[in-house]
């Protein structure tokens, strides 16, 4: 480099170029030694903030632009913070947070769910409805293309009674441009029975109700929509931190918005796929009013909703829901994420005084209630959420609190959502508050929902100051000294999070501050 002595190296770039770096000191140089912490060099300093900030290496024009500086330029941090580099290093960031990774979760059921089952077209893979259509849970139609409608039902698509079974040829809304052989009775085209829409579990029950126009009530073999649907879901999270990373929006948003970005695939699922449940399935139905754009499955853009109601950020999506699918694992992950606090558990357990080592409500169980008496009251601000899905329960959405008709009632619908056991704690109430006749608490939580749980940390400066614990550790690549026996840092931390909050929770502000810090800048 010009004016410069520093040694250097050729290395090899992912990209296949080979770009000129500092050299990394000798074990004989007497400038540097592993046993004495240092100042970084201004260009040991450039490839630190351009590997935490942009995730690749400085290139060798940034390099030599820096040989007339006599340290790396504010400019040269703020340019680093305006990148889309910049956006992608945070989203990878936040999933060590969200754990975002849904792709094993189930949406589909088999009441919903096409494929080749010994036949030669795809057929509903149910035994329950291939005994409704053909009299027999494991007859397939016959190997020709069905003709013969019934005239009562023009555009239905029903075979006429008594006609043979064979199949229709349908351009299906995941690959219309290839028409795929479906039985006829799977593939009608009723969208309503009586009142009764196709795309729902009581339409399954209907010899009149297939897959729907382009079979869009029905999934796609081999998972293939399921998987576009759940990816677009770890996209749709993603985009709710890019929003409060580049997009201008406070970092506060990410617990507090009530926006959520929908594309093709998601606000097809909800509106077409999501209602066609089974018990045993996530259940994800749309909420009463909850906006579904009319977008075709195929459709890749983004548009931006209103979710309204109890919603609260990334807290409420569909990815973070599913990913922690109960209301105590989704309160852990938020009490871990953004209140940095962890349940630890004590050296000895010592039972407390009148605890019940039998007792069914955790907080009064021996040795659990320790740990239930702060995860429960916090669970509770999930509790309208449904567990293993992500619909808000309601009157509006079928699901009441308290639901007297389930109490002793064995069928699928009350055993996923309420308590049934006429001898059981609180029966025909929600499982998820069963015990909030005794900690009223639970009620108040539920009702109030996760963003109350969020303003209240936004409120005591818990928020700010765990946001600022993780960054700093995330790029200082230690904990702050804020806490414990060492807490010379613990000033630094108020003032960074005083400082935060003053900023209008911008997230940039936050980052370029700690990349300021001596302790960033410096070999420890």
């Amino acid at each position: 480099m010009k004016g410069s002595s520093m040694k250097t190296i050729w290395i090899l770039g992912a990209a296949g170029a080979l770009t000129l770096v500092p050299a990394v000191a000798s074990a004989d140089d007497a400038s540097a030694t592993c046993e004495e912490p240092h100042d970084l060099d201004k260009y040991q300093l450039l490839r630190r903030l351009s590997l935490d900030l942009r995730g690749e290496i400085p290139s060798l024009e940034e390099y030599d632009a820096l040989d007339a500086e006599e340290v790396v330029p504010a400019t040269t941090v703020q340019h680093y913070l305006e990148t889309d580099e910049f956006r992608m290093t945070m989203r990878r960031y936040h999933e060590l947070m969200f754990w975002p990774n849904v792709s094993n979760v189930r949406l589909n059921n088999q009441n919903a769910l096409l494929g080749l089952k010994a036949g030669p077209a795809l057929r509903i893979q149910a035994a329950s409805r291939a005994s409704l259509y053909r009299g027999d849970p494991d007859a397939t139609c016959g190997d020709f293309q069905q003709t013969d409608f019934d005239p009562a039902y023009p555009g239905q698509f029903r075979p006429k009674p008594g006609s043979p079974e064979g199949w229709r040829m349908v351009s299906p809304y995941w690959d219309p441009g290839n028409p795929v052989k479906v039985c006829a009775y799977d593939a009608q085209e009723t969208k309503s029975v009586g009142g009764v829409e196709c795309n729902t579990l009581a339409g399954n029950a209907d010899k009149a109700c297939g897959c729907g126009p382009n079979l869009d009530f029905c999934y796609a073999p081999s998972q293939a929509a399921s998987k576009l649907i759940l990816a677009s879901l770890r996209e749709q999270l993603a985009r709710a931190v890019d929003d409060v990373v580049t997009g201008g929006a406070p970092y506060t948003d990410l617990l507090l918005s009530t926006k959520a970005w929908q594309n093709g695939p998601i606000a097809f699922w909800k509106k077409n796929l999501a209602p066609n449940l089974s018990y045993s399935a996530t259940y994800n139905v749309a909420d009463p009013d909850e906006e579904v754009l009319a977008k075709d499955y195929l459709d890749e853009t983004w548009t931006q909703v209103d979710r309204k109601g109890s919603h609260a950020g990334v807290l409420t999506l569909p990815a973070y829901l599913l990913r922690f699918q109960t209301d105590r694992g989704r309160a852990n992950r938020f009490r871990i994420t953004f209140m940095c606090e962890y349940f630890v558990p004590p050296a000895k357990l010592d039972p407390a005084p009148g605890c019940d080592p039998a007792a069914n409500d955790l907080t009064q169980r021996c040795n659990c209630q320790y740990c239930h008496q702060k995860l429960e009251p916090l669970a509770s601000y999930f509790g309208l959420f449904a567990e293993a899905g992500s619909t808000f329960m309601s009157e509006a959405s079928g699901l009441p609190n308290p639901n007297m008709a389930c109490k002793g009632k064995g069928s699928a619908f009350c055993k996923r959502f309420y308590v049934t056991d006429a001898m059981a704690h609180n029966p025909g109430a929600l499982l998820s508050l069963q015990w909030a006749d005794l900690h009223t608490e639970y009620q108040t939580n539920s009702e109030a929902g996760p963003r109350a749980l969020a303003q209240s940390i936004v409120d005591d400066g818990t928020f700010a100051h765990c946001t600022v614990r993780k960054a700093f550790a995330h790029f200082v690549k230690r904990d702050m000294r804020a806490q414990g026996a060492e807490t010379d840092e613990l000033a630094l931390l108020d003032s960074l999070a005083d400082g935060f909050a003053k900023s209008g929770y911008s997230f940039p502000w936050l980052v370029q501050e700690l990349v300021s810090l001596p302790q960033y800048r410096r070999v420890r």
